[in-house]
């Protein structure tokens, strides 16, 4: 689900969107196990940021729902138990640089802005 809107009466495309993602996991029967549901949110701060990329608003909100639903889908228990793993396999770990590399590309491409930014370098930071 989206939601978009806008700070002032005349200003399109929208300054303000949202996501709202949920996703379902089944298990091999087709039984729902989990579904984690995250929001994500994307802003801009007028004309002058968007005037050429009318939908930077809802790709900041899109990556701010994915970065959320990963982490998400990361902490899904089956059972109360950790996800179960083939004997050869462990659950992916991604590296704190890992991390910040990715949020880095995202701010350099635009697509967060330095508010957004900060708090999530904030977020990586203090889960070290």
């Amino acid at each position: 689900m989206t939601n978009s809107g806008s700070t002032g009466l005349f200003t399109w495309p929208p300054t303000n969107f949202s996501v709202d993602l949920t996703s379902r996991i089944q298990n091999s029967a087709g039984v729902t196990i989990a579904e984690p549901r995250v929001l994500g949110n994307g802003q801009v701060a007028g004309f002058s940021e968007f005037r050429n990329d009318f939908g930077l608003a809802g790709r900041r909100a899109m990556a701010d729902a994915i970065m959320k639903m990963q982490e998400a889908m990361l902490k899904v228990r089956f059972d109360g138990q950790p996800p179960m793993l083939a004997p050869d396999e462990s659950l992916p770990e991604t590296s704190t640089s890992a991390k910040l590399e990715e949020l880095k590309n995202l701010f350099e491409e635009e697509l967060i802005s330095q508010d957004e930014y900060d708090a999530a370098r904030k977020v990586i930071i203090d889960n070290l």
